[in-house]
């Protein structure tokens, strides 16, 4: 009987190894960068990419557990890696950052990228409140869906919508203004 039990949980421990291995694969780029973009230290990212996993090893799949989001889940363990980091640190992070890497927010806004270059852009973004502009970069530079943010933020989806939506009617009017 003993024999049996040892054989099961081996067999448990390596699904468990599989679904970790999975879920690197599919998710270590993008969690990399959500954590780079915000934290600036490709080191940093690199240690903090390497504890989202482990916190979802021991925290859910030692124990037997699956997450039923797992994305979800990887976003906001990391979200909450990056707020400790900031709290110990205080460093504050900036937009200028995601242009001097090359990161193109206007691309996910065709019509903005037509009318308006980095730069506007840029001023654009930096005149949303904090909310509205970290559930923009969310949404369309991580490419979270709108249930995910919900679960990364801890609010509904309805909030995050209509936080969406209202912060993209303000873009609309003020890349308007700046082509004006």
């Amino acid at each position: 009987m003993g024999l049996y039990i040892k054989e099961v949980r081996d067999m448990e421990h390596t699904r468990n190894k599989e679904i970790i291995e999975d879920l690197y694969d599919l998710y270590a780029d993008d969690i990399f960068r959500f954590i780079y973009v915000r934290t600036k230290n490709r080191d940093k990212a690199k240690d903090m990419t390497q504890d989202t996993f482990a916190r979802i090893w021991k925290s859910y799949l030692q124990k037997g557990e699956v997450p039923e989001q797992p994305r979800a889940l990887l976003y906001t363990i990391a979200r909450n890696l990056i707020i400790n980091s900031y709290a110990r640190e205080k460093v504050h992070d900036s937009l200028d950052f995601l242009f001097e890497e090359g990161i193109d927010l206007a691309d996910t806004h065709s019509d903005m990228e037509d009318s308006m270059n980095q730069d506007q852009v840029k001023r654009v973004l930096e005149s949303l409140p904090e909310k509205e502009r970290s559930y923009l970069v969310m949404r369309y530079l991580d490419g979270l869906s709108i249930k995910e943010i919900a679960a990364v933020s801890e609010v509904t989806e309805n909030v995050v919508s209509v936080t969406i939506y209202r912060a993209q009617k303000k873009l609309q009017a003020a890349a308007k203004e700046e082509t004006n």
